[in-house]
């Protein structure tokens, strides 16, 4: 877990990001995961991944994002005493 704390501390922090300026991707999504399911091996992070903010409070079911499709990522807030954190990936 030492690598992906790297990683999240390189992310840069922008409270103003808007989705629709980010540019070359066509399609942008954004995902919630609780932090304590997260971890990446050198291409992919895996973690319980939902659509939404609230069903990442709950979210059993493990997913992969591509690092290379990641273009921000940021905590979100905490929900019932986990720590959310939100991904802008393409």
């Amino acid at each position: 877990m030492e690598k992906l704390d790297d990683f999240f501390e390189l992310l840069p922090v922008n409270e103003s990001l808007d989705v629709n300026q980010i540019a070359p991707y066509s399609t942008i999504k954004q995902s919630w995961a609780a932090y304590d399911t997260l971890s990446s091996d050198s291409s992919w992070f895996y973690g319980n991944f939902s659509s939404s903010f609230s069903e990442a409070c709950s979210s059993r079911t493990m997913s992969r994002i591509a690092k290379s499709a990641v273009v921000f990522q940021q905590y979100q807030g905490a929900c019932e005493g986990r720590s959310i954190h939100i991904f802008t990936h393409s």
